[in-house]
């Protein structure tokens, strides 16, 4: 597979996507198995086994924990070689618009005190 793609993170879920195999080994590929493991984990539990489409919204994440995903395309020959995704997801939502802000206004707070050694306002 290519493309390999997580998006959509929660602290619940996360919705994964990818492209089919670009040498399905002869044979088209008949489904997909989906896997999921905590980083801290070294074994991989069978989310789907027996996925038709190219993507996939996971449920049931548990929040502030990281997971690593692989998919394996099968086709009539077998399973393929899994693919998984670089880097571990962390279930947690995304900060809102509004925090963010609020986190930018303290850090440029922070850095004008750092650069004038003094709070502005305390003139």
């Amino acid at each position: 597979m290519s493309d390999f793609k997580v998006s959509d993170v929660t602290k619940m879920s996360c919705h994964l996507s990818w492209a089919p195999p670009e040498n399905d080994g002869g044979s088209p590929v008949t489904h997909y198995i989906l896997q999921k493991r905590e980083a801290d984990r070294k074994t991989w539990g069978t989310v789907t086994a027996e996925l038709k489409k190219t993507s996939f919204q996971i449920a049931n994440l548990v929040p502030g924990t990281e997971y690593f995903f692989r998919v394996t395309a099968v086709n009539e020959y077998g399973s393929g070689v899994p693919s998984d995704i670089p880097k571990p997801v962390l279930a947690t939502d995304p900060l809102s618009k509004y925090a963010f802000m609020h986190i930018l206004c303290f850090c440029l707070i922070l850095i004008r005190f750092y650069i004038f050694g003094k709070f502005m306002f305390l003139n």
